[in-house]
């Protein structure tokens, strides 16, 4: 079946409004909407937003989306950040991509890929780099589900012997934090995503 350029070029301008419903979505997550602000307390490495805990990054990035709105507007500030995103797929269109991964252990059919697997893939697309330093952690199934982060302390252990100095979870991570050392955590700029398409955005640098 021919893919449909047309279509495909399109999908920028009319994925808008989704990008928008996103965004807003997004800031209500951390305790923003058009008429509240959920109040934020910190403790220790982490910040709590109406009783759920986040990353002081998280609270970092929570007050300046909060006055970039008092200063903007709840409308145009949300839009702004989804016309950031939605620009970066214009180019997207204009090609046609096969993208193949290879299993090298012979181990079957794969029934997960890393999240940094699919960044890399988006990157290559997108043509923009991946943050430095950054290290993204989590699975996706073959439908698009975020899988948690298994022994996440070795993980952030092997990521900091590494080198690393920045950590991308998923969300569904977040309950897990407390089994990090806090001596470890606090050495990473820790950011967090909700589906494998934000956790493109962030570990390419587009971000609330």
């Amino acid at each position: 079946m021919p893919i449909n350029r047309t279509a495909l070029k399109n999908y920028a301008p009319k994925a808008r409004q989704g990008f928008i419903a996103a965004t807003v979505a997004r800031a209500a997550k951390f305790g923003i909407s058009e008429t509240d602000t959920v109040p934020m307390q910190e403790q220790g490495d982490v910040v709590i937003i109406g009783g759920e805990a986040f990353s002081r990054k998280i609270g970092a990035q929570r007050r300046a989306l909060a006055a970039r709105i008092k200063l903007h507007g709840f409308g145009q500030t949300m839009e702004e950040v989804a016309l950031a995103r939605v620009t970066f797929t214009r180019n997207v269109g204009d090609h046609d991509y096969h993208l193949h991964s290879v299993e090298l252990h012979n181990t079957g059919a794969a029934k997960a890929m890393t999240l940094a697997g699919f960044v890399t893939f988006c990157s290559g697309v997108l043509q923009k780099p991946v943050q430095g330093q950054l290290v993204v952690l989590g699975d996706m199934s073959l439908g698009g589900g975020i899988i948690p982060v298994e022994n996440i302390a070795e993980c952030l252990q092997m990521a900091f012997d590494c080198g690393g100095k920045r950590i991308l979870l998923p969300m569904s991570s977040v309950g897990d934090i407390q089994s990090i050392p806090g001596e470890l955590f606090a050495k990473f700029q820790t950011s967090f995503y909700n589906d494998p398409v934000d956790a493109v955005f962030k570990a390419l640098g587009v971000e609330c």
